[in-house]
């Protein structure tokens, strides 16, 4: 292709440096009221910085972008210095540029509408390739009127300049260049512009390569330069306007957003308005922006926010960049599939989501949502919902109308719309709108069961409602209801069938229990066993004969209230999202492990040591007889012996691989040693899979003499080595010394061999690190993009927040009748790995970190404060049998005359508990271990920590 463009861009490239574009309105008049002039003194610069002004001034002459200023012309502005920023919007430099702010505001305004960039990423819909096109020095190509350009006059070096080629930052340019942009490329349908962002969009191949030849000659005809560093060709993807625009749709630039989430707590209401704007930049992929964005918003005009800011403003804050970082593709619309529309209402604020189905696959077009105004906020919650809806058809009007589509709502707001007797003018106008189309209506609790799951958990709370043997069924307008509806002032309208969905109960033979009772009965119900929600609900309709509505609901949240079920029941576990590791140069990164204890072979061998090169999966096996940190150290040195020292080695958190020998070896010679998290095998994932399988061809081979094991660990090394890697397509042998692998037969027969010469090898070197090991890459990336999807689709990534409740897996139990988890303990923060830091009741931190998988959410409306905690000294006997059984506490800081009898479900760790009956030398049964170290607290009442409460009264508190 860049063969056929290449006289185009030569073209383009002949254009001189000092010529202007053609097109007569291309050139800058600058409006000032007659007699009106604007002064100001270059203000001073640093010194280190004065030869990038410099080299700018004497660039700007060369190119005729500036001359000499005519003299005594009584303007003058200062010259200053802009941050460059790079993609991710870093600063990388300074560029200098002239300071117009006094010249704009005696400019008047330029209202040419620049195009809205959402419908420019609409038109791209079944574009599969795309060109972006960046112009070199693009406004200076404008030329200033002759009659104007003296009021650009700046003074460097004590030489006044003015600019002839309009400068960076003058009001009225960017409507210019947008009005020069559209007639340039007016009968080009397939080049898109905003401002000097220009797009290419094809379907086909052959079709886009014509198409960039029309617009690189059109640039070239009116004298516009390309920068072709900057140009980008046939690309699938291309980033445009701080998105990623492909043939799927479009999403956050990943370099913008990856800004966004480094975003440090506001301090102050600017912080948060220039965090805002950015975050409303994005607004189409962030459902319930309104809402999110509320707490915020109150904040925005605050001087300081100390005292201000609350752990509400701090979540809000937190799931606008989890939202913005959870890759939601916005596609584009296809009309050749229906429509669906997803309203929701809450108190601050409105939203909805434009969506279509394909292939079973939920398609996300735009997101919608704005803040209610004070009067909105007092609406009933009808009227909040039939507004949601309206909102919704008028903002996405230009999709639906004349669609038939389906609208979601989780309010049956038509039913009362269309029974209102008589309708006031609100019901009136918004009944007009609803009447302009034509779709079905489904009720559906909460927009959230639209979202993806991964959005879906963000928000707070389920709004579905858990009810027992309730179902939905679809039930037409009755032709009475259509007819009162279709009055006198809409016998004109087309006539449109709405469908609701009304709940059907059969659980009408039932009683309804008494909401003072409810509690009560789930009491009952659940400790007949600790059975689960569903079972609950089972029992207390058959067996006690009662039922009410969420009654499913309420058993879910009381198992979650409970205890005993939080430390023993397994819950589904919780994933990392999947993070593979890379590396894309041989030797560069290294994973190891260890395998053993073995039987100790002839040569005293009793482990194996594994290293895995990341980049080419090549491996090395090493027997050896422990596994000290004298002998790891040492097979190490050996390795980088053999083949350099890497940047990165991995392990897990085993002592033969985390001590001080290791760490001060790796230390002097700079290889970057990366650790696992503790009890999280998968995160050292590469070395364990290569250690079973070292394992399994070793059991193979040894053929029931395990003592010669050793012996087999060659060959197992190069059988693994000359495996063809299912991601990478070769053996890594070949990858890893650029050549196959000889294979097994008699070569004393063979011709001689001619070897490469010299310019072979350094030709097949380079063909190495030029085409092979980029082929790897990409290889690479498009094997972990499948993998990585088959693993998001297939488990459940769980997020925890900050100041989440948790239970932890205990990793170490002693036997299957003693607790699976425990805690709680509160979720302090989440690292770089995705492994969170806990804190227990205290506020001490846990002394490690744990993975997603080891924890499991609590409900928190249950969890007693810190300073409602009385804590355990010892226990002091006990009395009672199993199940019935009560211990005698001594509380910390309290004398003898405080001492109280305690059943064991007043505590909340059981390492007390353990304690007390390894001392006595006797093993409790597991009725007695509901765990223990602090004491709880129920009564509402204070207690003063310096005055010791009676016996009684904290018995009761107990």
């Amino acid at each position: 292709m860049m063969r056929e463009l290449e006289p185009y861009m030569k073209a383009n490239a002949a254009i001189p440096q000092s010529s202007f574009c053609t097109i007569p309105e291309s050139i800058i008049r600058l409006p000032t009221p007659e007699g009106e002039k604007v002064y100001r003194r270059q203000y001073p610069l640093p010194i280190a910085l004065e030869t990038i002004i410099d080299d700018a001034v004497n660039t700007w002459l060369q190119n005729g972008t500036i001359i000499r200023a005519s003299i005594d012309n009584g303007w003058n502005s200062p010259l200053t210095l802009a941050d460059k920023k790079d993609a991710s919007g870093k600063k990388t430099g300074k560029r200098p540029c002239l300071d117009p702010r006094l010249i704009n505001q005696l400019l008047p305004d330029d209202r040419y509408p620049l195009p809205l960039i959402k419908q420019i990423f609409h038109r791209l819909h079944g574009s599969t390739i795309y060109t972006t096109l960046d112009l070199k020095n693009a406004f200076h190509r404008f030329r200033i009127h002759p009659d104007d350009q003296h009021k650009t006059t700046f003074t460097h070096r004590n030489i006044q300049y003015m600019f002839q080629g309009c400068p960076f930052g003058l009001k009225p340019l960017s409507s210019k260049f947008q009005r020069v942009m559209t007639y340039i490329f007016k009968d080009m349908p397939f080049v898109e512009t905003f401002v000097d962002d220009i797009v290419i969009h094809s379907i086909t191949f052959n079709e886009h390569v014509q198409h960039i030849k029309q617009a690189i000659s059109a640039l070239t005809k009116v004298n516009l330069i390309l920068n072709p560093a900057k140009c980008h060709f046939a690309q699938h993807t291309v980033y445009l306007l701080g998105f990623t625009i492909s043939a799927k749709g479009k999403r956050p630039d990943p370099r913008k957003i990856e800004h966004v989430l480094q975003w440090p707590t506001p301090c102050t209401g600017k912080d948060i308005q220039s965090f805002l704007g950015i975050v409303n930049y994005f607004r189409d992929h962030i459902p319930k922006i309104a809402q999110l964005n509320a707490p915020l918003e109150r904040l925005r005009n605050e001087n300081s926010l100390q005292g201000k800011w609350t752990a509400e403003h701090d979540k809000h804050f937190s799931l606008l960049k989890k939202i913005l970082s959870s890759d939601l593709i916005l596609h584009h619309p296809d009309l050749r599939h229906p429509f669906y529309i997803a309203t929701d209402a809450s108190n601050t604020g409105i939203g909805a989501v434009l969506f279509q189905i394909v292939d079973n696959d939920k398609r996300y077009i735009e997101f919608a949502a704005r803040a209610l105004s004070t009067s909105e906020r007092n609406y009933s919650t009808t009227r909040r919902e039939l507004l949601a809806i309206v909102f919704a058809l008028r903002r996405f009007h230009h999709f639906v109308w004349g669609n038939p589509f389906t609208l979601y709502t989780d309010h049956r707001s038509l039913t009362h719309l269309f029974t209102q007797p008589i309708a006031n003018s609100m019901m009136i106008n918004w009944f007009d709108t609803l009447l302009d189309y034509t779709f079905n209506v489904i009720h559906l609790p909460g927009t959230e069961n639209i979202l993806p799951d991964h959005l879906s958990r963000l928000f707070e709370g389920n709004t579905k409602r858990l009810e027992g043997d309730m179902a939905y069924k679809p039930t037409k307008l009755s032709d009475a209801t259509r007819e009162r509806i279709t009055s006198e002032r809409y016998a004109s309208k087309t006539q449109r069938v709405f469908r609701v969905h009304k709940i059907e109960n059969s659980d009408n033979e039932r009683m309804t229990a008494p909401i003072e009772e409810r509690n009560s009965i789930l009491e009952r119900s659940h400790l007949f066993g600790h059975i689960g929600a569903e079972a609950m609900v089972k029992d207390i309709h058959h067996n006690q004969g009662y039922h009410w509505t969420n009654i499913l609901h309420d058993a879910v949240d009381y198992v979650k209230k409970c205890q005993t079920c939080q430390r023993n029941n397994i819950s589904k576990r919780g994933y990392h999202p999947l993070r593979p590791i890379y590396a894309y140069l041989p030797g560069d990164h290294w994973a190891m492990d260890l395998a053993g204890e073995f039987e100790e072979s002839e040569n005293h061998n009793k482990f194996l040591l594994i290293l895995v090169d990341v980049c080419t999966r090549f491996c090395l096996l090493r027997p050896i007889p422990n596994k000290e940190a004298k002998t790891i150290a040492k097979e190490l040195v050996k390795v980088f012996s053999d083949f350099g020292y890497p940047r990165i080695i991995q392990s897990d958190n085993g002592a033969e691989f985390k001590n001080q020998l290791l760490k001060e070896v790796l230390d002097n010679i700079g290889v970057d040693h990366r650790l696992s998290t503790p009890y999280h095998p998968q995160a050292n994932g590469l070395a364990e899979r290569w250690v079973q399988s070292a394992v399994m061809i070793i059991r193979k081979s040894v053929d029931g003499t395990s003592k010669d094991w050793d012996y087999f660990v060659p060959a197992t090394q190069l059988a693994l080595n000359n495996k063809i890697s299912k991601r990478l397509n070769t053996p890594p042998f070949t990858l890893m010394f650029a050549r196959k692998l000889n294979p097994f037969r008699d070569y004393r027969n063979e011709k001689s061999f001619k070897p490469m010469s010299q310019a072979q090898l350094l030709e097949n070197i380079e063909h190495m690190i030029n085409i092979v090991f980029p082929a790897i890459k990409a290889r690479t990336d498009s094997v972990i993009q499948q993998q990585k999807e088959q693993f998001d689709n297939t488990h459940n990534i769980t997020n925890f927040t900050p100041g989440d409740h948790v239970m932890v897996k205990i990793p170490t139990r002693t036997g299957k009748l003693t607790p699976v988890y425990e805690g709680p303990y509160r979720v302090l923060r989440k690292n770089n790995g995705g492994a969170y830091e806990l804190q227990d009741e205290t506020g001490e931190l846990l002394p490690r970190n744990y993975t997603p998988s080891e924890l499991k959410l609590v409900d928190q409306d249950e969890l007693i404060p810190a300073d409602e905690l009385y804590e355990v000294e010892s226990i002091i006997n006990h009395r009672g049998k199993a199940g019935n059984r009560e211990y005698l506490v001594r509380w910390k800081g309290y004398g003898p005359q405080d001492d109280s009898w305690l059943t064991p479900d007043k505590f909340s760790y059981d390492k007390t508990i353990k304690k007390y009956w390894e001392r006595r030398k006797i093993h409790s049964t597991n009725n007695d271990l509901p765990a223990s170290t602090r004491k709880r607290k129920r009564a509402a009442t204070n207690v003063d920590m310096d005055k010791p409460p009676r016996r009684s009264k904290r018995s009761q508190q107990a």
